[in-house]
């Protein structure tokens, strides 16, 4: 529960900022966009076999063999309660040649999920901020219940 509401200024300010960061956020998803897109140009495919997973089952350690035929390991890099994994399974992995350590798991989550994190998190910050500079959302500071702390 609001105590009171900022002044007119600082609103405005806070909605600014908010849509600077709403910027930032869409220009690292551009990025994010633009460097996966590299990632997937370069890598070729590969399977592995999960070898042990954890007690959970949405961690997983797959080994595969690079280009030269060397076993790498591999892990997922999100971790997602909707995707099992079970040990023996068939895996298949995006290997860049260049850096075999950056495998990926050839799956959308896998593969995507930083992307889309900083574009949701653009569309939010940009919508509260239009809101708080449209006055629509007020923004103001929370009531304190008195506290100590000490000795």
């Amino acid at each position: 529960m609001l105590t009171r509401e900022f002044s007119a200024t600082t609103n405005h300010r806070i909605g600014k900022g908010l849509l600077w960061l709403a910027a930032c956020l869409a220009l690292l998803a551009m990025w994010r966009w633009v460097v996966e897109a590299r990632f997937l140009e370069a890598a070729y495919l590969s399977y592995g076999e999960v070898v042990s997973v954890n007690s959970k089952q949405d961690d997983a350690k797959v080994v595969f063999h690079d280009a030269a035929g060397h076993p790498r390991t591999a892990s997922p890099w999100v971790k997602s309660s909707s995707r099992k994994y079970r040990v023996g399974e068939r895996i298949a992995v995006l290997v860049n040649p260049s850096d075999p350590t950056t495998a990926k798991f050839n799956e959308p989550m896998q593969i995507w999920a930083n992307t889309h994190l900083c574009l949701y998190l653009s569309g939010i910050a940009g919508v509260i901020g239009l809101l708080v500079i449209k006055k629509v959302l007020v923004i103001g500071p929370l009531r304190q219940k008195s506290f100590r702390i000490g000795m």
